[in-house]
């Protein structure tokens, strides 16, 4: 490290009388530094990155990656996303490990045998090495833990993971190391859950050997623009001068920046209110479509005609499925019942969410009914499955609900998905699902977009229903037949 630091005075041309003025230390602090009688602490790190914001202090612990944020090199940035969407840790040497308890897992990412790998197909392609054995992480100065925050069937927390994976980091973890934490979580629990664990199982004690942050994730499944070097990041620490580190680490990766949270509750609570408004916004757009509906007023001729105010912010009804938006409120609805608030407007969105499956269901009955339609006769095809367009996860997707909700009013359904894994569907959720073309050859009664895959946007829908079948689209991508 004090030899970086030699070549930073140099780089930027200061004596070391200058140079220790400007990062707030004395001249004899740096002398001994450079004569090793002195062992550069984290201070100085911060003092660095105040003087020099141009310079990543990431660089100045390692030596990785190099020494300006705008010089990482070609292609940096899309291995910085696989290395942070896997959940990878980055090494003192500047290699990466990627690490999940699944072996099968590992071998398949190995393989690029998984759908949506391609950045990690890119990272493997630059040095980066997947592994299932946690003793391959010791030489690692940073652990970045990205695992699943799913609630319980009483819609409790079930922070399970975020602890196991805590405890396996802790066997390993060492002076000076660093542990980042993207799991979407309530707001403390990263320094009141992980932290303790983290020392009682190392040994060591917290902002004196070892430091934590937070870095909410913030990947978005299927969408090929907001990639994460395509995003700003917020990052933040349990220090200042670890904030400072864990943030220069991100912006080395990241060509639209980062955002230096003022404290690691304040980044757990970003993410929270990221998702929770918009369970809300997709929540009053669910309660106008059902409004409107009853009323025979089409929702997307309203919603065309209030978007020419100027501040109207418009939106899609639909099924609010994944692990994320359907998820995280209920970790703030917890954590506010446990302050003794009622978070009654969060509470009522995922109430009304939760019930648009079978809303739907009701309203593609009824519409069966009154076109004589007999449930054991009739037939139905349902585009999609995942739970949100144009991906392949099937993570709590509210197709499901609506398919389950149909076969017991005994419709014949077919579930048609190419994007998803059938395997993993029939393992998950007991359903079949079919990724055989052969299915749009036929007629159906009834044709639901279950999830709006922009595949489905050049079917003809008029080929798939007969002549007094119909369409249930809620998104609004195909018009009923008159």
């Amino acid at each position: 490290m004090k030899d970086r630091i030699r070549q930073l005075m140099e780089d930027q041309h200061l004596t070391q009388q200058n140079f220790a003025q400007m990062i707030g230390i004395s001249t004899a602090t740096l002398s001994n530094i450079f004569n090793g009688k002195t062992n550069p602490s984290l201070s100085i790190v911060d003092g660095i990155h105040k003087s020099f914001p141009q310079v990543n202090v990431y660089w100045v612990l390692y030596g990785t990656p190099p020494m300006y944020q705008n010089q990482a090199s070609q292609g940096g940035s899309e291995e910085g996303a696989a290395d942070m969407h896997q959940g990878i840790t980055d090494g003192a040497a500047g290699g990466a490990e990627g690490y999940d308890i699944k072996a099968e897992k590992v071998a398949k990412l190995a393989k690029s045998t998984m759908k949506d790998n391609r950045p990690v197909s890119k990272a493997l392609e630059q040095g980066l090495k997947l592994t299932n054995n946690i003793d391959d992480l010791k030489k690692c100065n940073v652990y970045i833990i990205a695992v699943p925050t799913p609630v319980n069937k009483s819609n409790k927390p079930d922070i399970s993971c975020v602890r196991n994976a805590t405890a396996e980091v802790g066997k390993i973890l060492k002076e000076g190391d660093i542990v980042v934490y993207e799991s979407t979580v309530y707001p403390g629990l990263t320094e009141e859950v992980c932290a303790p664990l983290l020392a009682s199982t190392s040994g060591l004690k917290l902002n004196q050997s070892f430091f934590v942050g937070f870095s909410p994730e913030r990947i978005n499944p299927g969408d090929t623009v907001h990639t994460i070097e395509n995003i700003v990041k917020v990052t933040s620490g349990s220090t200042p001068e670890a904030a400072a580190i864990i943030d220069s680490l991100y912006a080395s990766v990241l060509t639209h920046g980062t955002y230096r949270a003022k404290s690691i509750k304040i980044a757990e609570a970003c993410k929270l209110m990221e998702n929770c408004q918009r369970d809300v916004q997709i929540a009053f757009f669910n309660e106008m479509e059902k409004i409107f509906d009853k009323m025979n007023i089409n929702i997307e001729d309203v919603t065309a005609a209030a978007s020419t105010k100027w501040n109207f912010v418009p939106a899609t009804p639909g099924l609010v499925g994944g692990h994320c938006i359907a998820v995280d409120p209920y970790y703030l609805i917890n954590k506010a019942q446990e302050v003794d608030v009622v978070p009654s407007l969060l509470s009522t969105a995922r109430e009304v969410n939760e019930q648009m499956a079978v809303w739907m269901a009701g309203k593609i009955k009824n519409a069966s009914e009154s076109r004589k339609f007999k449930a054991p006769e009739t037939n139905v095809l349902i585009l999609g499955f995942s739970f949100k367009p144009d991906s392949d996860d099937i993570r709590n997707t509210k197709v499901a609900d609506l398919y389950i909700n149909l076969v017991g009013a005994g419709y014949k359904t077919t579930l048609y998905d190419p994007l998803v894994d059938v395997k993993e569907v029939k393992e998950e959720y007991n359903i079949k699902v079919t990724d055989d073309p052969k299915v749009l050859e036929k007629e159906y009664q009834i044709v639901v977009i279950g999830t709006h895959h922009k595949m489905f946007d050049n079917i003809n829908m008029n080929n798939l229903i007969t002549d007094k079948g119909f369409i249930c689209d809620i998104y609004g991508i195909h018009k009923p037949r008159n």
